[in-house]
């Protein structure tokens, strides 16, 4: 529900509003373009938006490789590859169907012009954050541990994507679409998953 809502604009008119608040708080960042706030804003939020940009995403993705090798659980490792790399694919997808024509969205137009929905940072930090999350917790830790790990988990994400919009450069409909789009994924990955454990371990 929240990728459709989100696919067809219905948060334009929020993101017009907070951009509008930024703007007349903040302004722009000098030299920076459209960027909100003063240097010292914009660096942070630029070294906030690189914990799940692409370069972090790649390696995560070796770590976690080495990691499962290294304790010599194939499984898992064929699992994580499945997950990893096709949800790199999965958002590219998706970025190609909403893909500017003309700037304008194929099913709506972006504050943003040029930025490709959904926001592939959104994307990535639900990936990365779930999939932490859950090789860290899994074996036997308390629920305290679990809440915890968890609550820092949502905390990166959320800060993640807000960097992202003080940026200037994604929409609120972009960073829903990425969170939601990365949810689906996961469903789909965890499926999988079950049907491998199924097959393969029974």
């Amino acid at each position: 529900i929240g990728f459709i809502f989100s696919a067809f604009g219905l948060f334009d008119g929020l993101t017009h509003s907070i951009y509008s608040y930024l703007y007349n708080n903040l302004g722009y960042t000098e030299t920076k373009g459209t960027a909100f706030g003063p240097i010292w804003f914009y660096n942070t939020n630029v070294n906030i938006s690189a914990i799940f940009g692409r370069e972090a995403y790649i390696l995560f993705g070796i770590f976690f490789i080495i990691h499962y090798i290294i304790i010599k659980n194939y499984f898992d490792l064929t699992w994580f590859s499945f997950t990893f790399i096709g949800a790199f694919f999965f958002v590219l997808f998706f970025k190609f169907l909403y893909q500017d024509i003309g700037s304008t969205k194929f099913l709506h137009t972006s504050i943003t012009q040029g930025i490709l929905f959904p926001s592939g940072h959104a994307f990535l930090s639900v990936i990365m954050a779930f999939i932490f999350y859950r090789e860290i917790t899994k074996k036997g830790r308390s629920k305290a541990y679990r809440n915890f790990v968890g609550s820092f988990m949502i905390f990166l994400v959320l800060i993640n994507s807000l960097s992202r919009i003080f940026l200037n450069r994604h929409s609120i409909d972009d960073i829903i679409g990425g969170w939601s789009l990365a949810v689906i994924w996961l469903l789909i990955s965890l499926c999988i998953y079950k049907l491998m454990k199924i097959f393969f371990l029974a």
